[in-house]
């Protein structure tokens, strides 16, 4: 039976008034579409579309339509960030080999520091060679300036008598 908008469902009657008090009691059962009732009823309007509903969507739409332009942006610079890409790549793969040879140099120095100074070494067959030239050396230059100075008081004793014989000579000529 159907009277003012009273329906009778099962042994209660169902009206406006009843759904919206339904709902004020008993808050968890509010969804979208009895939001949108209540409010349709509340409003004493039927079939309009309420604005909340339609923002939000708009909102959406906008979201999309920045996602929209923002893919296409991205699109166009697709080439750059390829070229980015491959550039990185090829800086990563030097920066290893980098590594890998900085690596390879400082083992290699180690190795090489290692051997010059075991030959450096006191006992080494290059340091008794060397200490071998330096005796050899230091022994004929102290025979050589040995040798010079004797010639030097040699000379200079010449050098003497000669003067002396000089002016016996020149005391005579006298």
């Amino acid at each position: 039976m159907t009277t003012d908008k009273i329906t009778r469902v099962g042994k209660s009657h169902s009206n406006s008034f009843t759904k919206i008090y339904h709902l004020l009691l008993k808050s968890s059962d509010i969804d979208e579409p009895k939001f949108k009732e209540a409010l349709t009823i509340a409003a004493n309007v039927s079939e309009e579309t309420l604005q909340v509903f339609a923002n939000n969507t708009n909102r959406k739409v906008e979201k999309l339509r920045e996602t929209e332009l923002e893919v296409k942006n991205l699109r166009g610079i697709l080439e750059e960030i390829k070229f980015l890409k491959k550039a990185n790549d090829d800086y990563n793969a030097i920066n290893r080999l980098c590594a890998e040879l900085k690596n390879t140099f400082i083992q290699q120095f180690n190795k090489e520091t290692k051997d010059i100074a075991t030959q450096l070494n006191y006992d080494s067959d290059l340091m008794r060679g060397i200490r071998t030239i330096q005796t050899k050396l230091s022994t004929t230059l102290r025979t050589q300036y040995t040798e010079q100075k004797q010639n030097e008081i040699k000379f200079a004793t010449l050098a003497e008598g000669e003067e002396k014989n000089l002016k016996n000579i020149m005391l005579n000529l006298i």
